[in-house]
């Protein structure tokens, strides 16, 4: 059989006027300096390693275990974070993510003072005394620091990297919403210069903080401020859409104020199965969920789909969108 489909909500495409580009502007520009600051705070660690170390007698196994950590918590959290941005607002993904990394990067140094240090003295008998020397050689007491409980500076370093990873997918969805594919580029490298800026600012500006702000302790305390001030232009500027195109674009109505969706499907030979399928419409929010007929081996022998959605935009206009098809 044929798929048919049908589309009630037909959004027209994005046309960057000089209205939606002065509108865009702040977001776009805020998106530049989150980019920077999620490299700025990244980076602070690769400085701040240094004295950390030193002042807690770090060998160089947990030095390797801090800086490694931080990727293994990004790698863990980007898939979820990439599917969340596509069906949630990415405007408060954002906003999330970058409140959880500040407050984890202001308590970097609260977790670094859990890390407990036991002094332990080894004892060399003879040393430095040549061999057939007198036996009554003096011995040599060697005294050695051992950190222990590292845990809690680990795990805020594996916070604040799966915290950071909603930057890359939040970044795309709100690309994707406001650019047209004529102008993508400019503006995904605008957003990119910013993560190299802050590696750069990160080597350039953090020596100089922590000489006046209380060593390595205040580089992180002023860093996680400054990721805590970027919160308010967000939560003032930002937008998930152009206001034009908030209550009839396509995908997850992330600006809605309600959302309403309700599946159907002809009933099968053999029970249903609901399915989550990417149709590849709408750029990267187009999931639906299908009823699918199983047959007893598992496999999908027919689908049948039919799925309504109405949204209210912030304009308080409404559009609804229905497909169908079967095979």
């Amino acid at each position: 059989s044929t798929p048919a489909s049908t589309n009630t909500n037909t959004s027209t495409p994005i046309e960057m006027s000089m209205d939606v580009i002065s509108e865009f502007l702040p977001t776009l520009g805020l998106l530049w300096v989150v980019a920077l600051l999620s490299a700025l705070d990244r980076v602070a660690m690769s400085v701040a390693i240094l004295p950390l170390s030193t002042e807690y007698h770090l060998t160089d196994t947990i030095k390797g275990q801090i800086s490694s950590i931080f990727s293994v918590g990004y790698g863990i959290a980007i898939l979820p974070c990439g599917l969340l941005a596509a069906s949630v607002s990415p405007r408060l993904i954002m906003g999330v993510g970058v409140a959880l990394w500040s407050l984890a990067t202001f308590g970097t140094p609260i977790a670094a003072s859990l890390i407990q240090l036991t002094e332990q003295v080894n004892v060399n008998a003879g040393a430095g005394v040549d061999a057939g020397a007198d036996a009554n050689a003096v011995a040599v007491a060697t005294t050695i620091f051992v950190a222990a409980n590292v845990a809690p500076l680990l795990f805020t370093r594996a916070v604040m990297g799966a915290a950071e990873s909603v930057v890359l997918p939040a970044t795309q969805r709100l690309l994707a919403n406001w650019v047209p594919a004529s102008m993508k580029t400019i503006a995904v490298a605008t957003v990119i210069s910013g993560f190299q800026c802050g590696t750069v600012s990160a080597y350039l500006l953090s020596p100089w903080v922590m000489d006046n702000f209380g060593g390595w302790r205040g580089l992180f305390f002023v860093y996680g401020v400054v990721g805590a001030f970027w919160l308010i232009p967000w939560s003032i500027f930002s937008r998930d859409y152009p206001a034009a195109a908030a209550a009839t674009i396509g995908g997850t109505a992330t600006t809605s104020a309600t959302a309403t969706a309700t599946f159907e499907a002809e009933e099968c030979a053999t029970e249903s199965t609901p399915v989550l399928v990417n149709t590849m419409s709408n750029d990267d929010a187009s999931l639906v969920v299908q009823e699918q007929c199983l047959d007893e081996n598992g496999k999908s022998i027919a689908t049948t789909k039919s799925f309504t959605s109405t949204t209210e935009g912030e304009d308080g206009s409404s559009s609804s969108s229905s497909s169908s098809s079967s095979s």
